[in-house]
């Protein structure tokens, strides 16, 4: 978790204030998702559809039925190793526009 700070995030007293950017509804309701691929899972066909896998894969050159079988708007696992996740550094952003 990243923490951003602008000047508009200072308190009175100047202190910066941490503000937390995440969408906790969305991550949870990411994480409670189930179907093929989700949270990176392997999909696991029955012998019927590896037939069927086999035929798309020499047309294909890839596993074009499961890959047909996994939504454009999966969710995944944040895999990143919690140690080397930044969550608690202060970044104070000035406001500046780039062209």
């Amino acid at each position: 978790m990243v923490f951003l700070i602008f000047p508009q995030h200072k308190r009175s007293s100047g202190e910066l204030q941490k503000v937390d950017w995440h969408d906790h509804k969305q991550i949870a309701a990411d994480e409670a998702r189930v179907g093929p691929g989700e949270q990176g899972a392997a999909v696991i066909l029955s012998p019927e559809e590896e037939s069927k896998k086999d035929d798309l894969y020499k047309v294909n050159g890839f596993n074009a039925f499961a890959s047909d079988m996994i939504s454009l708007q999966r969710s995944i696992k944040d895999i990143r190793h919690p140690e080397y996740v930044c969550n608690c550094v202060l970044y104070v952003l000035f406001a500046c526009c780039v062209l």
